[in-house]
């Protein structure tokens, strides 16, 4: 028995946020990549296997890499924030989990470190509007590290995202093959803010 790729969106677009000094970040059209998909592999489940309460864990994800771009002026030393938030909204069988079908329930966790800030395994809940994650680094093209429109010494590229872990769990059986469309499953959202500012706290977002 065997299910097809699920794709799940992570898109790094605008925010908005409580700054007078702040922006939105995404990924650089001049790059070649607007959009990021981390991709789980084709997954064959064994007929003993479908069963509920089997869960399935992707072990490989594909994903883009791409160039990193701010709203900021070039030269500008900006810090980034992070906003993760689920899509789908119907809870599945416990906490962290997501109704994803009449027969599976999903559930997404972001890997420390995936996310610049990010310093512990973090679950995507449907119980949460938004998870923040907070980077105190300054990006700024004088350390090389640029991410403002403009600037000519990048940061990257990067590929956030890339080892988010998809957990499938069965609750109830299927027959024959189950083929999962494209399905966004969450979304991820940048901003930057000036590099001098004393906090990172984004109140609200598009």
């Amino acid at each position: 028995m065997k299910r097809a790729p699920l794709i799940t969106g992570l898109l790094l677009i605008s925010t908005s946020c409580a700054y007078a000094s702040s922006g939105g970040c995404g990924a650089d059209s001049t790059s070649g990549a607007t959009n990021y998909s981390s991709v789980v592999d084709d997954v064959t489940v064994n007929q003993t296997d479908n069963v509920t309460g089997r869960e399935f864990t992707s072990a490989t994800l594909s994903s883009t890499n791409w160039q990193y771009a701010c709203s900021c002026s070039a030269g500008k030393a900006v810090k980034l924030v992070y906003m993760v938030s689920p899509v789908l909204t119907t809870t599945g069988h416990q906490t962290g989990y997501y109704k994803l079908n009449d027969s599976l329930d999903i559930k997404t966790t972001l890997q420390a470190n995936d996310i610049p800030g990010l310093t512990t395994d973090q679950v995507v809940s449907v119980n949460t509007r938004f998870t923040q994650i907070k980077n105190n680094t300054v990006y700024s093209a004088a350390t090389q590290t640029g991410v403002c429109q403009g600037d000519t010494s990048r940061y990257g590229p990067v590929n956030i995202g890339a080892n988010t872990t998809f957990t499938l769990y069965v609750t109830k059986p299927f027959l024959g093959s189950m083929t999962i469309p494209k399905t966004d499953i969450a979304v991820i959202k940048g901003a930057w803010v000036d590099g001098m500012g004393s906090r990172l706290q984004v109140t609200s977002m598009i």
